[in-house]
């Protein structure tokens, strides 16, 4: 069977890079038995870290593997200049000998058919997003403008001329997607949303929790709160810590806050381990995995988080399976897991008082939205996400002249 030729993409660390790393390791797993894949990083996996977090990648036998180190800050910076959104050269250069192209970390045009997969706002400011509140083809984003420092009006000139250059290229780009049958394949509604506004065909597939928590009635649970996840500034936990210290001093209630992630001695690490120390109830569990995680996860009754305009939020999904009734922000990805406007707030205000309501509902009214969120959590299933990913790469691939590949037809 003559074999199609795949080039993965994706330019940032696999074992750590939070949940979107899983997305190229079960790519690999999925596609490398009827395909030559090639896949190109900027750094080396550890595929023994990457199978322990994400259950995925069994190994990359028979997977060629490029890795190129990324180009200086400055250089990537003319590039998105005056080429935002084109594929670095040394990959470029791998996908002219490819049948279809990967990208997993934003829209990188390669000049062959390709799957782009959108799973982080942040990342696609190389097409005008920063957040909600950008258009999808607008203005560059004020972070471009903030790496932008010259004096004079020799500088401002220049500054003024890169930002048309920007503009103009952004357009260039959407319809040069659009002329090559590019597909954009986003991990929620709320991004998808943003391309949908500017009739940008585009797919939702939902990332999936490869953990099965075992079922723990909600009696059975202590009444704590639990995060996990990356210890890092956009998750806002001193935030959580915020609500949760205002919902002790109205209610009177002594829970304890579970907090699971990798302290390291990074500022902000230890910026939360100085405001963890001043308060008994906190506990630091550091990071978890396997067993102790869900022992955690099935051992609390509630969840909560804080990162704002999040694309998806997979530790979200992992309360929703593990048993956990979550409170999220009512902007992005979080929300949209969640799908209860009850569990969703605005801000501290509106957060305290979700939770001091919720909490004053007798037993049996709280075991049923537990139940409702299990019933939720059936949405994020390994299986489901196969069943689309598979889909998906058929269609494609049949496009580019290889039908029923994956199916071995």
């Amino acid at each position: 069977m003559n074999k199609p030729k795949l080039l993965l993409v994706y330019p940032v660390t696999l074992p750590d890079y939070g949940g979107g790393s899983f997305l190229p390791a079960r790519a690999v797993d999925i596609l490398k038995e009827r395909c030559r894949v090639t896949l190109f990083l900027t750094c080396r996996p550890d595929c023994d870290i990457n199978n322990t977090q994400f259950c995925a990648c069994s190994g990359k036998d028979g997977v060629e593997t490029v890795i190129k180190k990324p180009a200086p800050r400055w250089l990537q910076l003319l590039r998105d200049c005056f080429k935002p959104g084109i594929l670095i050269p040394e990959a470029r250069r791998l996908a002219r000998r490819c049948d279809l192209c990967v990208s997993f970390a934003n829209i990188g045009y390669a000049g062959k058919p390709a799957i782009h997969f959108v799973t982080d706002a942040t990342a696609m400011d190389t097409i005008g997003i920063m957040g909600p509140r950008y258009q999808l083809w607008g203005p560059p984003c004020p972070a471009f403008k903030d790496r932008v420092r010259m004096k004079g009006a020799l500088g401002l000139k220049l500054v003024l001329r890169f930002l048309r250059l920007l503009l103009r290229s952004q357009w260039r780009l959407r319809n040069a997607l659009i002329k090559n049958g590019d597909c954009v394949v986003a991990n929620s509604r709320w991004i998808a949303s943003f391309f949908e506004k500017e009739n940008f065909p585009v797919d939702l597939i939902y990332p999936p929790v490869t953990v099965e928590f075992p079922y723990v009635s909600f009696q059975e649970r202590r009444a704590d709160f639990v995060c996990i996840g990356r210890i890092v500034n956009l998750k806002r936990i001193e935030k959580m810590i915020e609500i949760l210290a205002e919902v002790r001093r109205q209610s009177g209630r002594e829970f304890r806050f579970h907090i699971a992630g990798r302290f390291t001695d990074s500022p902000y690490p230890t910026y939360i381990r100085g405001i963890a120390s001043r308060y008994s109830w906190i506990k630091l569990h550091g990071y978890l995995s396997g067993a102790e995680k869900e022992n955690l996860l099935t051992g609390c009754r509630y969840a909560i988080h804080a990162c704002e305009f999040e694309a998806f939020g997979i530790s979200v999904a992992e309360y929703l399976k593990a048993g956990c009734i979550p409170f999220v922000p009512n902007e992005g990805g979080s929300a949209e897991i969640v799908g209860a406007p009850e569990f969703c707030y605005a801000d501290t205000d509106d957060a305290v008082g979700k939770i001091l309501r919720f909490l004053e509902k007798d037993e049996k009214e709280q075991s049923e939205a537990q139940a409702r969120m299990l019933e939720r959590g059936r949405l994020f299933t390994l299986e489901k996400f196969d069943e689309a990913f598979t889909a998906l790469f058929e269609e494609k691939l049949a496009e580019c002249g290889f039908p029923g590949v994956l199916r071995g037809d």
